[in-house]
């Protein structure tokens, strides 16, 4: 299965980076990323988050098990059975990457 590429990922995995993440943002804070990358996480919050966001969460071979397009800030949400990782993007960009249930996803570290 050919995997969908997202250019330019942080992966966040300090303490630091995993609890502050985008909160308390009004835009995208990260001009040169494509998306924020939380390896090992089943669930995530959008609790001092003041804008929307495409959550997606992938198994252990980062296919796309549940999108959530828009997420609205001050929610919960919880990946499906089998979540392993979590990929925040701005609002949008899982359409702009065309993704899918069951697609496979590759991210570019930076």
């Amino acid at each position: 299965m050919r995997k969908t590429v997202i250019p330019k990922v942080f992966y966040a995995k300090s303490y630091g980076d995993r609890l502050v993440g985008i909160t308390g943002r009004r835009k995208w804070p990260f001009s040169r990323f494509e998306g924020l990358y939380f390896p090992d996480c089943g669930s995530v919050h959008t609790f001092f988050t003041f804008l929307r966001l495409d959550i997606v969460f992938l198994d252990k071979n980062h296919k796309i098990l549940k999108i959530y397009p828009a997420a609205a800030p001050w929610r919960f949400f919880i990946g499906p059975p089998g979540s392993r990782h979590c990929l925040e993007l701005p609002e949008g960009y899982s359409a702009r990457f065309q993704l899918k249930k069951g697609k496979g996803l590759l991210c570019e570290k930076i």
